[in-house]
């Protein structure tokens, strides 16, 4: 299984190859360890301390928590909002994509997931990015987007506490992802 503590678990995600990742942390099934446990967890650590190194784990994770929210087909939940939120502050635009089909894979995760995740990298930027790959609903979608307001909310996303009260990289992975899923 996987290490007892979120510092542990970071550790050993960050050791592992892109392939051993995306096995360990895949959506598997909704009772099973890795997404009951393993990845509400590792989403937890990186709210904590993610760095750009950390972003193949990150989509790993947010590919499978949207997958486990399509398969649940109830709610959001902050872990996928977690996701989105670190993909939004990284600001790599092609991750605009990711977040769009997480915002879009059921009415509650549409409703939660701010709109502006989507233009991490820009308003702009994102438009241009969407036009240019064919993406028109994300094209559609961003397009009555106000700059200022963008500006606005992804400054108070950016600063945001939202996920400041999580626990501490030494605890336990049980407590770190029961925090993350709200149990």
């Amino acid at each position: 299984m996987f290490p007892m503590t979120g510092q542990d678990l970071l550790r050993t995600a960050r050791a592992m190859s892109a392939a051993e990742a995306e096995r360990a942390f895949r959506f598997v099934d909704i009772d099973s360890p890795s997404d009951r446990l393993s990845r509400p967890a590792l989403v937890a650590c990186l709210t904590s301390e993610a760095t750009k190194d950390d972003l193949p784990l990150l989509r790993i994770a947010t590919r499978s928590e949207t997958e486990w929210v399509q398969h649940k087909n109830d709610g959001c939940g902050d872990t996928l909002l977690a996701c989105c939120w670190l993909l939004f502050k990284f600001g790599d635009v092609e991750d605009s994509v990711a977040i769009y089909e997480a915002k879009m894979c059921n009415f509650d995760a549409g409703c939660y997931i701010d709109s502006v995740f989507l233009v991490g990298a820009g308003l702009p930027e994102t438009t241009a990015f969407a036009k240019a790959a064919g993406l028109t609903k994300l094209a559609e979608w961003i397009a009555p987007m106000n700059p200022d307001d963008v500006e606005y909310d992804a400054a108070n996303w950016r600063d945001s506490t939202f996920f400041a009260r999580r626990p501490p990289l030494n605890s336990s992975v049980e407590d770190l992802a029961a925090w993350i899923r709200g149990e």
